[in-house]
């Protein structure tokens, strides 16, 4: 079976730096990978190319079995990627259930994904909060609404930068255990970008981003 995710030969170049150097990985569905690394190393911007949001200086992308090109990159990303945030990125002015179909709003399939958007909520624990405004959530319903939104539109390959970074222990416990056990259930790839060695405990593997290389821990 082809993996989900497979990146050849990535590099990611500034002037004066070189962040990412011929690095590859391919990650299967149902896998969980954690990606760790000192500040300041590269892996958000890894996570970025990764996912599509920004271009390599060499090296390609596949996605689903799709080459990422300019021309498709926008269509990839939210047909096949769900993307999950240490900031959360939801609209606080705007509900849960607002949130969480927000994927389904750009592809222009609200309707049809309303039954998901509402059983993802449950299965976060939120249908009760689903018309709150999320600036009247917590950090980690804000965080259990980021992910129901991250698989809304169904994708084969979850990016999560820093899940639980701005969260505490417990409620980063709770989440760490959701999140791998939400992708596992749903046989989705998960990339996640951590500090947390708990969080990367939980992962099948763990690499480390040094040097522009990623290295096994």
């Amino acid at each position: 079976m082809s993996p989900v995710l497979s990146a050849k030969n990535i590099s990611k170049s500034f002037p004066g730096i070189e962040l990412l150097n011929q690095l590859s990985l391919e990650v299967a569905a149902g896998e969980a990978v954690a990606i760790m690394g000192k500040s300041g190393t590269g892996k958000s911007t890894l996570l970025h190319i990764l996912g599509t949001l920004e271009a390599p200086s060499a090296g390609e992308v596949a996605i689903a079995g799709q080459l990422a090109r300019p021309a498709n990159t926008s269509l990839i990303r939210n047909r096949h990627v769900g993307f999950i945030f240490q900031a959360f990125h939801l609209l606080e002015e705007e509900t849960a259930l607002f949130n969480v179909l927000m994927p389904a709003k750009i592809a222009r399939k609200e309707k049809e994904q309303l039954p998901r958007a509402l059983e993802l909520l449950s299965k976060v624990e939120l249908a009760s909060r689903k018309d709150l405004l999320v600036k009247h959530l917590s950090g980690g319903e804000k965080q259990r609404v980021a992910i129901a939104r991250a698989l809304c539109n169904d994708p084969e390959l979850i990016l999560a930068d820093e899940p639980t970074g701005n969260l505490d222990h417990a409620t980063s416990q709770a989440i760490h255990a959701l999140l791998i056990g939400t992708a596992k259930k749903f046989n989705k790839a998960l990339i996640v970008v951590t500090h947390d060695p708990e969080l990367a405990a939980l992962c099948d593997r763990t690499l480390i981003l040094k040097e522009g290389h990623l290295c096994t821990s």
